[in-house]
């Protein structure tokens, strides 16, 4: 047998991967949650790539969550497979969708992937050898994003902080994604079992992901990183709450910024570097400025959520560290406007949502006629 040094003194772990998993008894049992809802145009794509993983032992839940098209119908075809389970349920939303999956996952490990997505069929082999091998909680992997037809590599990934990452320390991961320097999506990672047990998603919420990802770091967990691209993520579903029209939803947007501004609250309590806590304070600032534009327009929000926005902006504009960050000339005017003359703001983000509705509808209408 070819020799298997430690995992820390390999510069490439694919050197001793397939003695892991020689070595592992008996090969534990994957769960993957997919919550389903309206995707029959992706759905086939998405689970054929989960069930040609060249890992055999997972066990496939299909959460319909009252589809109303024939996503349904395409996930009981499945079930010819032994490894697929699916529950239909009355649509409650993608949080609910995902906890009935926990509820009922018996895996050793769980692995989350979105319907209209697809994975390649190394997705659950190589994290799991480099969990066992290196002993951790959590393995997050690279992606890509589909969109008009090609596939692209996402932003995140030409920040050159990423490519420390492969040799990182626990702690550069964790605070990483604590800023959001690594996206803080569920699917491109592996998760052991264990830590869903007292962790839940946010019933009601949208942008579940980052209240999830908060709950998950106030505990102290083992993050490894595997720079390998495994998962392809789907900008082309209209119905995404990241499309660009799910972007002009304020109520989403307003889960967001509750969201981060709870993560603010966690690295405020922690104490953690100036740097971190003016990352996040200034994607607070942005998320308020954007909500309070939209709803100038959309006007989904209540006078209550609307105050939090201006109460917010209005007291971070004390906070001497916002004297720090660079907010950008445009974002500082705004959110001084939003603070002193809120109904002049107001009318621009009236016209300025106008504006990205009307492009939004031609661009529908020039895509339709193709």
């Amino acid at each position: 047998m070819k020799k298997c040094f430690p995992p820390h003194l390999l510069l490439n772990y694919r050197e001793c991967q397939e003695d892991v998993m020689k070595n592992i008894q008996e090969k534990p049992l994957v769960s993957i949650i997919v919550p389903v809802y309206n995707v029959e145009k992706y759905l086939d794509r998405c689970i054929k790539s989960i069930l040609n993983q060249d890992y055999y032992n997972i066990e496939l839940l299909l959460i319909d969550d009252g589809s109303t098209d024939k996503s349904g119908d395409i996930c009981d075809k499945y079930t010819v497979d032994s490894r697929v389970k699916v529950i239909h349920k009355k649509n409650s939303g993608m949080s609910m969708a995902r906890n009935t999956g926990l509820k009922y996952m018996t895996g050793e490990y769980v692995a989350f992937v979105d319907s209209d997505d697809y994975i390649s069929n190394d997705y659950i082999s190589h994290p799991l050898a480099k969990m066992v091998a290196m002993q951790k909680d959590i393995i997050i992997f690279d992606y890509c994003e589909i969109k008009n037809g090609r596939i692209y590599e996402p932003r995140y990934k030409k920040n050159n902080v990423i490519q420390k990452i492969s040799t990182a320390e626990n702690e550069y991961i964790y605070n990483l994604l604590l800023a959001e320097d690594i996206p803080n999506s569920m699917w491109n990672k592996l998760y052991k079992n264990k830590l869903w047990e007292k962790v839940k998603f946010p019933e009601g919420r949208t942008y579940e992901d980052f209240f999830v990802w908060t709950d998950i770091l106030r505990n102290k967990i083992n993050i490894g990183y595997l720079p390998e691209t495994l998962y392809y993520y789907n900008r082309e579903n209209p119905n995404s709450i990241t499309s660009p029209l799910g972007i002009l939803k304020t109520k989403s947007r307003f889960d967001l910024f509750l969201a981060r501004k709870e993560r603010l609250d966690l690295i405020n309590s922690l104490n953690l570097s100036e740097l971190i806590r003016g990352k996040m304070l200034l994607r607070c600032i942005d998320e308020a400025v954007e909500d309070f534009l939209i709803n100038s327009g959309g006007n989904n929000l209540t006078y209550d959520e609307k105050l939090e926005l201006m109460d917010f902006i209005r007291q971070e504009r004390k906070n001497p560290l916002y004297r720090k960050i660079h907010i950008g000339t445009k974002r500082a005017i705004l959110a001084w406007g939003i603070v002193h003359i809120p109904k002049i703001i107001g009318f621009f983000g009236r016209h300025r949502y106008k504006r990205k509705m009307n492009k939004l509808k031609l661009r529908t209408s020039e895509d339709s006629m193709r």
